[in-house]
């Protein structure tokens, strides 16, 4: 709609002059009209009133422009396309994709989205649909049959969802930390379920290490096996991918004057804690863990074994205790002078105790897989 300047204006219709009243005594002629001034802002103000689906009436005041623009009928179209490819049609007509327009859309009621999808306005061709980050939207982001808001960025040339999902929200916080998932041995595929794109924790701790084992000459109190380490954090998922996963078994018992066995690696994903070292017989404790693996945010060594030794006196040889993990597995108690074996580690991965005076170590405690979604 454009401007009509007065007809005996300097500038006539087409120009830009203002309005002006009259002044006979000054000599001051008043501005006239030409019927555009009235024809086109009646025409264009009774247009808006119909395409937001209002009848036009003769009430004075009735506010039939302001309900026209608080209705946003003009930015609004049912979905008519397909599951991953929406279409709509505003009324009147989008003139383009520019910066900042408004669409709101009733999805169609076939099926909710199943992968990256995009909108078409007014048969323009169709533009992506983003998060307001830039980020690919989700599957099942735009669930059939809802309501949904779109805002048009030019630069990026693609719509960004701005409506909020609220039966996506209320699923999250439905399913968010109510549910866990525990491992304490073998190996398997976890199926992420439906809905959720978030493990909030998952921790993994690996095998502890095997007691040594000692004899009655030479080595007389053998060292315990190492403590498993433990690795913690959230893990961004999708629905329905599988994730293998393997529970580390502790370290076998060291037996006729053998080290203990070291533990096994805990894996979840590409993830890997890994597991205590196995005691020495001769006395020493395990060796240096390797070095964990993955995106976690959190890792902590298990705790070092302690070596056999001698107390008070030659006659009393004490195995050494197995190193704790960082979550609760207690290292066993070694042997004292050969009575028994040494103690078995206590799950979740705690090493076994040392032997002495010809007993066999104590096992390491299998480790564990700690899912919380």
């Amino acid at each position: 709609m454009r401007y009509w300047g007065p007809i005996n204006s300097a500038g006539g219709i087409y120009g830009n002059d203002g309005y002006v009243d009259g002044n006979p005594g000054a000599g001051i002629e008043g501005s006239i009209p030409t019927f555009r001034t009235f024809e086109q802002m009646m025409r264009e103000l009774q247009n808006m009133v119909v395409a937001c689906g209002l009848t036009p009436d003769d009430v004075m005041n009735g506010l039939q422009v302001a309900k026209s623009v608080q209705s946003h009928r003009m930015n609004f179209g049912l979905d008519v396309g397909t599951a991953d490819d929406l279409q709509v049609t505003l009324n009147p007509p989008a003139f383009g994709y520019t910066n900042g327009l408004f669409v709101n859309v009733r999805k169609g009621n076939s099926t909710s989205n199943t992968t990256a999808p995009t909108l078409n306005v007014n048969g323009m061709g169709a533009k992506p649909i983003r998060y307001s980050g830039g980020q690919t939207l989700r599957a099942g982001e735009l669930k059939a049959n809802s309501l949904l808001s779109f805002l048009y960025d030019a630069t990026a040339a693609w719509f960004v969802l701005i409506s909020l999902n609220m039966q996506s929200m209320l699923i999250s916080i439905a399913s968010f930390g109510t549910t866990t998932v525990i491992y304490t041995s073998g190996s398997g595929n976890f199926v992420v379920p439906t809905d959720i794109y978030l493990l909030r924790e998952v921790e993994l701790v690996a095998g502890g290490g095997g007691g040594g084992s000692s004899n009655t000459t030479t080595w007389k109190a053998s060292g315990g096996g190492n403590g498993a380490t433990t690795v913690r954090g959230p893990m961004v998922v999708t629905p329905g991918q599988s994730i293998s996963w393997v529970v580390g078994a502790g370290g076998p018992a060291g037996t006729v004057s053998n080290d203990g066995g070291d533990g096994q690696n805990t894996g979840f994903g590409g993830w890997i804690a890994t597991a205590g070292k196995g005691g020495k017989n001769a006395g020493g404790v395990g060796a240096t863990w390797d070095v964990p693996v993955g995106g976690f945010q959190e890792a902590y060594y298990g705790e070092q074994s302690h070596p056999g030794y001698q107390w008070p006196n030659d006659s009393m040889f004490i195995g050494g205790q197995g190193g704790n993990s960082a979550v609760g597995g207690v290292g066993g108690n070694g042997a004292s002078n050969g009575t028994t074996p040494g103690n078995p580690g206590v799950s979740p991965g705690g090493g076994g105790g040392g032997g002495s005076m010809g007993s066999a170590g104590g096992v390491g405690a299998g480790g564990r897989i700690l899912l919380r979604f």
